[in-house]
Order: structure tokens, then sequence, then C-alpha cells
């Protein structure tokens, strides 16, 4: 009997792995925040002001993530947050590898995330 099985047309073999690569992605985002929050929470509460992890982007071969976050305080707070979390880093990294259970430990890199700053004076400019 002659075989009878064709593969599937290459744009839609391509555009399955992609979607589910995107949904891994997203999903080891979401895990990241949460970690990352569970350990701001108990291991560098008094270091940090009132910091809230707004977003994780994730590259799509999962080995770095972008880590966003946002202060509400003074100047001063932001900034003492700010450098405790460049120190804490690696504390981070390490508590992610004992907590994510992937190939690979995404490298994290923090940056502030200003939008609920900006969206504040547009409800203000607004009013």
């Amino acid at each position: 009997m002659r075989n009878t099985w064709t593969p599937l047309p290459l744009p839609l073999a391509t555009r399955c792995r992609s979607i589910m690569s995107e949904i891994r992605c997203i999903r080891i985002a979401q895990l990241i925040k949460e970690r990352i929050s569970e350990v701001l929470a108990r291991y560098l509460i008094d270091n940090i002001g009132f910091t809230t992890i707004t977003d994780v982007k994730v590259t799509p071969d999962l080995r770095s993530a972008i880590v966003y976050y946002s202060v509400i305080g003074t100047d001063y707070e932001k900034k003492k947050t700010t450098d405790a979390l460049i120190k804490a880093r690696s504390f981070i990294n390490l508590e992610l590898g004992r907590n994510l259970h992937t190939r690979y430990t995404p490298v994290i890199r923090f940056e502030y995330d200003g939008t609920q700053e900006k969206a504040a004076k547009v409800f203000e400019l607004l009013d």
C-alpha cells in the first residue's frame, strides 16, 4: 500500500509552532511575574518602596526577560527601589532558578514603567 500521508504546508506548520511558543512565553512570563512578586514581598520588603511588577516580556528562546515595575512614592523612594532591584538582581535570578522549572533560567533586566504617572498627568490635564 502506498503512503498517503503528506506533511502540513510549511506556513501552517510554522504558524502552529509559533503559536505554541507564544503561549509558552506568556505562561512563563506570568510565572516569572508571580515569583518575582513573591521574592520582593518575602525578602526585599525593607529595601524597596511600594513596588508593583506591571509586566514581564520574555524572549522567544526563554533566555532573557525584561521586568517592568512601577513605584508609588517620592523620587528618593524610586531611586532607592531601583538601586535595590539592581543589587538584588542576581539573588532574584537565583530564586527564579529554584522555582522556575525550565531548562534555562531567564536572565532578568529591570526597567521602570512610568505609564501610571503618564496616565495620571493625562487625567489631570483632562480635568
